[in-house]
């Protein structure tokens, strides 16, 4: 008993010397963000690292807007320091890093020549308007490969698809997804940075067109966004395909397939609008 009455004794009095060297606040009133202090046993108490009251003279001090930002996942400032453009339309451009390397692929090999300089003209047009640019990127079987590989993989002169590989490759400000399947949608973040970026219009390019962008039009057309399918910008194994896909897109999944110079860039971009509805189509 006197041996379980001295450990008593003994924590009760860590317990006072601990309350009697609380750690000091900012001087600033009401600031809850602690000064340098020192425990007991000699160690620095972890000081907050923000200040949650909004005394403007408190250099610790957050704002409303940027307390609610952590948790809502409004637009913050990327790696580069640039803060998330508000813009309702995006650019996706789907499996343009691309070696083309399948059988029977002379036809979309020479078209890619043709379509790499329309897409390279409408991201340069979109960038202007402060659209974000979408990569997004089959990883074509490779369940080992990221960015930097398929990139250096498709831009080989040995590839069919390297000269359209080169003039597309992403720019550092330019967002790059990988998918494992035919839609850009199924098993990738597109649809979380979409939200993140609050966009409501697509507009869609690449190869193929048949396949790929045509799975991935009709799951944005599924997700209720107003769709914009150049059709100078899409390429397939053959011009029928090509031609069907496009009549699809336009009949049934209501995109418009207006070649890339004819976008009006003014109808489809609402900046600083996000109240707006979607583009209504003719």
């Amino acid at each position: 008993m006197v041996e379980r009455q001295e450990r008593l004794d003994d924590a009760f009095s860590r317990e006072n010397s601990n309350q009697a060297q609380q750690p000091e606040h900012c001087d600033n009133g009401g600031c809850s963000v602690q000064k340098d202090s020192q425990r007991i046993d000699g160690s620095k108490n972890e000081p907050e690292r923000d200040c949650y009251t909004e005394n403007e003279n408190c250099p610790h001090s957050l704002n409303t807007f940027q307390k609610s930002r952590r948790h809502t996942g409004l637009p913050q400032e990327n790696l580069t320091g640039q803060v998330t453009p508000h813009c309702d339309t995006a650019l996706i451009l789907i499996d343009v890093i691309n070696g083309l390397e399948f059988e029977g692929n002379e036809f979309i090999v020479k078209e890619s020549h043709r379509i790499a300089n329309n897409i390279l003209a409408l991201k340069t047009e979109a960038k202007k308007m402060d659209i974000p640019v979408i990569y997004v990127n089959d990883n074509f079987g490779r369940w080992k490969s990221d960015k930097q590989g398929i990139i250096e993989h498709a831009t080989s002169d040995k590839c069919g698809g390297s000269y359209m590989s080169k003039i597309l490759v992403p720019e550092d400000d330019d967002y790059f997804i990988i998918k494992p399947k035919h839609s850009a949608f199924y098993c990738t973040t597109l649809d979380v940075l979409l939200q993140h970026l609050k966009v409501r219009t697509l507009i869609m390019a690449g190869v193929a067109g048949n396949i790929c962008i045509l799975f991935s039009a009709n799951d944005a057309y599924m997700r209720d966004f107003a769709l914009f399918v150049p059709e100078d910008c899409i390429a397939s194994n053959s011009k029928e395909e090509n031609d069907s896909a496009i009549q699809l897109m336009k009949k049934i999944l209501k995109a418009d397939t207006s070649a890339h110079n004819e976008i009006d860039w003014g109808k489809i971009c609402n900046l600083c609008s996000p109240s707006k509805p979607h583009y209504s189509f003719p």
